[in-house]
């Protein structure tokens, strides 16, 4: 059943029969490398066990679907109840749909669900400083870098940094306002566009109207 809807994806409750697609995409790694776990094969059971005990220990967790196909998973974790802040997980391992867009609309309604719905104060993440496509996707999605873990994770024989990021709920806010005056003042814009075409359509309508009346008067 689906709980947030967006253009190109929406966000469902995981099921535990997930796990049979989840765990044959994370063993194959195909886009997997930059995750903090995944280094140990992994069952289906396995998932599903840890699924469940995530959502017992207060976890909110979401499978990600695309044109009726299970690509991704996204949760939100680590709740701190008095500073009321979240930490952001996000994995899309179905390789046909990265680049698409789809990943940053999963950043853009999990952290709109965390502030609007779970009214958070802050929503932070950490990701390989490796994986720059993630990173752009957050500072495009309003995230800011806070640190740098220094050899945090450790894949392709060597040790690599993590980052860690964030965005607070009066930076969220401020920056949905901002779109929203930018997508207004975009449609107006395309309103004068269109109204100055309209109006060049019409007088040439004019003219040739015009035209055939004089020609019809020298007749």
């Amino acid at each position: 059943m689906t709980f947030m809807k967006g253009s190109r994806c929406e966000l469902r409750v995981l099921k535990a029969e997930d796990a049979f697609t989840f765990t044959r995409a994370v063993n194959a790694g195909l886009t997997t490398e930059h995750l903090f776990t995944g280094s140990i094969p992994m069952r289906d059971a396995d998932y599903a066990a840890r699924w469940e005990a995530e959502r017992k220990a207060g976890d909110i967790l979401f499978a990600v679907d695309a044109d009726g196909k299970f690509i991704g998973t996204c949760g939100l974790h680590s709740h701190r109840d008095i500073y009321r802040s979240w930490e952001a997980r996000f994995l899309i391992f179905d390789p046909e749909v990265v680049g698409k867009g789809i990943g940053k609309e999963v950043v853009k309604m999990l952290t709109d669900y965390c502030f609007n719905r779970l009214n958070s104060n802050k929503c932070w993440l950490g990701c390989s400083a490796d994986n720059l496509r993630a990173v752009k996707c957050y500072l495009d999605c309003g995230y800011r870098l806070e640190g740098t873990l220094r050899q945090e994770i450790y894949y392709r024989g060597r040790y690599h940094d993590a980052l860690r990021m964030s965005v607070l709920r009066s930076e969220w806010e401020d920056l949905q306002r901002m779109q929203k005056e930018v997508a207004a003042e975009e449609l107006l814009q395309e309103q004068m566009r269109q109204a100055q075409l309209l109006q060049g359509m019409c007088q040439e309508e004019r003219q040739g109207i015009q035209k055939k009346i004089d020609g019809d008067v020298s007749k």
